[in-house]
């Protein structure tokens, strides 16, 4: 198991940071928790994938992965209007591209999510949920951990 630590903005005034990462195989980005911030840090890891020649297919699932998750913690993590750091990494393994978002929002096992029933009509179902249930079916693994008061959600998305 990695040991992961949450990474603040440290001497950087701006509001979302990256880390210096020494390995050419790992990407980070902390941002605040805003969509127009989420899909700045989704556009910079769109570009360090391409760079690991990630394929059409895996850079969108990662893309696609990210996206639903990360739009999931802004919507539903906070209870409050307080600006909250999200940070997401990402690690280039042999075949698969391993995501991972930190949070300090409520613990939500997204992994465990029950599966919407598509059999409903539209107006008896529930809403929501159909996200994480595409996010679920990409993935070949999906992982929830809380520790340290922080949720770490990771994803691994085939290279193929």
């Amino acid at each position: 198991m990695h040991a992961w630590t949450y990474v603040r903005g440290g001497v950087n005034n701006s509001s979302e940071t990256r880390s210096a990462a020494p390995d050419p195989q790992t990407w980070e980005q902390t941002f605040l928790n805003s969509v127009p911030a989420l899909m700045r840090a989704i556009e910079s890891m769109a570009e360090f994938l391409s760079q690991q020649a990630a394929g059409p297919q895996a850079l969108y699932h990662a893309q696609l992965a990210a996206e639903e998750i990360g739009t999931n913690i802004i919507k539903y993590g906070y209870d409050d209007q307080l600006e909250h750091r999200i940070t997401l990494r990402v690690e280039c393994l042999a075949d698969a591209f391993r995501l991972q978002l930190l949070d300090d929002g409520h613990p939500y096992d997204a992994s465990q999510a029950p599966e919407p029933d598509l059999e409903q009509s539209l107006e008896d179902r529930q809403p929501g949920g159909l996200g994480i249930g595409l996010v679920r079916r990409l993935a070949r693994r999906m992982h929830y951990e809380r520790r340290d008061g922080l949720n770490a959600l990771t994803v691994e998305v085939s290279r193929a």
